[in-house]
């Protein structure tokens, strides 16, 4: 996976849920809630997918766009992101 703004890459299991990954390369997502309901955890995908289990906190409009909630989205594949 790699981090568009930081230039970070780096090889997570699949699975990996995106907000841990992201810590444990060094990069803070922001999040509140953990479980998909408040939205904090917002980032944009550039490439690639995610398995996104959320539980509204994000708009079917934002999901069109591209946006997925880190803190309930399981890597599914190589991936961009945004953050």
């Amino acid at each position: 996976m790699r981090f568009a703004e930081s230039g970070i890459a780096a090889s997570v299991a699949l699975g990996s849920n995106l907000n841990e990954a992201a810590l444990e390369v060094g990069v803070h997502i922001p999040k509140v809630c953990g479980i998909g309901i408040c939205g904090a955890c917002r980032v944009q995908l550039v490439s690639g997918s995610v398995n996104m289990m959320h539980n509204g906190g994000i708009s079917d409009e934002e999901i069109a766009k591209g946006y997925v909630l880190s803190c309930c989205s399981e890597v599914t594949g190589d991936l961009e992101v945004e953050c």
